[in-house]
């Protein structure tokens, strides 16, 4: 990352770790080589990340009021979550369901 760090999360099998960064990238990181692996980014300063409970989405909530949503092997943006009145500083899944809360 070319800024700080402003949030991580591991995968819930415990493989790769997800970082989030105020120069507006995230990375999926191998736990187990301590390598950089794929980069997305979302175009404004990242302030948390986050897995969904099974491991196929990651989320980076951003300082653009949104929460984007990527596929975890392919990157692919899936969706983006607007509506917040400021920045997105917290996210998080339900550990059982496809529910996610967010504040800012």
């Amino acid at each position: 990352h070319g800024d700080a760090v402003t949030g991580v999360s591991f995968e819930p099998n415990g493989k790769r770790l997800l970082s989030g960064s105020m120069d507006g990238s995230a990375r999926l990181w191998t736990c187990a080589s301590g390598k950089p692996g794929k980069e997305f980014r979302v175009g404004d300063p990242i302030t948390c990340v986050s897995f969904n409970p099974n491991g196929e989405i990651v989320v980076a909530g951003s300082q653009n009021k949104c929460i984007h949503a990527f596929h975890a092997h392919t990157l692919q943006k899936m969706f983006v979550c607007e509506g917040h009145t400021g920045g997105v500083h917290c996210v998080a899944f339900h550990p059982k369901t496809e529910w996610m809360v967010s504040g800012r």
